[in-house]
């Protein structure tokens, strides 16, 4: 079976999605949405004169429109942070399997309501973590899982990048509580869903966010220790104040058998790579850093599970909750200045404003 994709948003993120899918054997694009015209047409255009699409696909302004297209199976949401929530939920009730660029939503209530509405209406709801699909970062997990590393003692993952007051400035929503949802739930989800995913389940946390561009709402800052169920600890360390320009990303793992360090603009960098009693994989470390096909990588096993074969690697919106729930957990520590337990009984990132309101009352 061959399945029509439509992709609801035209941002600087869908050209990515409509590259990838331009390269699956059994999907393609059916239809396209978005509220300007003018962005359709010149991604549509642009997409026809490089021969990444064959085939004119439907154009519709109104997203309900393209939900209602029969040639429609599968729907990928590449919207602003803020209204994945909303459009994802029309979308299961269309019937429609789901794809969601992360955050999958602002709120838990949101999260919760729509794990329980996918299982509801039987579709499947996955989120874009396709980090997990990088070769060397799920070679990682696959040692984990074997014990090479044992005990894991403390993970650390750090996000050094820049985003200039221009970036902000660029799109309203940006930098606001209500509809971006902040720095970390944007930027640095990937990092905070893989320390879950190598460490497990997160018990505690103790959050601290410091803003530096005063013309915006969210944090520029972000640091977190993290306390888990395996007796483990972590640390987070974001920030967008990197200058002049992008350092990159690290995970850090240090575990009773190993160290493994991750680093670099793309993760393209292994500082260390020590496993007692695990076989030098030099030529193949190498062949897996270069290898950055996750995208291409996330969709085929979406396809696969989607046509009865259970991935470990896809992401459902209820595994996602996981990272969105222990940066929620971060921002209330940060607003209560205490240690937060988990899991969270309620949070909405809209809450960080009052939060700001009252403080400055």
């Amino acid at each position: 079976m061959k399945r029509g994709i439509g992709l609801i948003g035209c941002g600087r993120m869908t050209q990515k999605h409509i590259e990838t899918i331009g390269k699956l054997t059994d999907a393609y694009i059916a239809a396209i949405s978005d509220i300007s015209m003018e962005r359709m047409k010149a991604v549509h255009e642009e997409l026809l004169a490089q021969n990444r699409v064959t085939t004119r696909f439907a154009m519709y302004q109104n997203y309900q429109e393209l939900l209602a297209d029969p040639n429609v199976d599968l729907v990928v949401i590449a919207t602003t942070s803020g209204t994945h929530s909303a459009i994802a939920k029309d979308c299961l009730l269309a019937k429609k399997h789901t794809i969601v660029e992360k955050p999958l939503a602002l709120s838990l209530d949101e999260s919760r309501e729509l794990n329980q509405l996918a299982k509801k209406v039987e579709k499947s709801l996955f989120v874009c973590h396709q980090m997990r699909h990088r070769p060397i970062l799920f070679t990682i997990k696959e040692l984990i899982d074997r014990g090479a590393l044992g005990r894991l003692h403390l993970a650390v993952v750090m996000m050094e990048i820049q985003r200039s007051d221009s970036y902000y400035q660029a799109a309203k929503w940006r930098g606001t509580w209500d509809q971006d949802g902040g720095m970390l739930v944007n930027q640095g989800i990937h990092l905070v869903d893989l320390m879950l995913w190598y460490m497990g389940e997160a018990k505690e946390i103790y959050g601290d966010l410091h803003k530096v561009n005063q013309r915006k709402e969210t944090e520029d800052i972000a640091l977190g220790m993290v306390k888990f169920s395996n007796g483990g600890r972590g640390l987070i360390q974001a920030n967008t104040v990197t200058q002049p320009a992008n350092l990159g990303y690290s995970i850090r793992l240090f575990g009773e058998k190993g160290t493994i360090v991750v680093s670099g603009k793309n993760f393209d960098h292994l500082e260390r790579f020590e496993v007692t009693g695990q076989e030098p994989l030099t030529g193949q470390l190498d062949q897996l850093l270069e290898d950055r096909s996750e995208q291409l990588r996330m969709y085929n096993h979406i396809l696969a599970e989607l046509a009865g074969k259970r991935d470990q690697l896809t992401v459902s919106g209820t595994e996602a909750e996981n990272a969105l729930e222990l940066i929620f957990a971060l921002y209330e520590s940060s607003r209560q200045k205490r240690p937060v337990s988990l899991p969270l009984h309620t949070f909405a990132t809209k809450n960080m404003k009052e939060g700001e309101a009252d403080h400055e009352k």
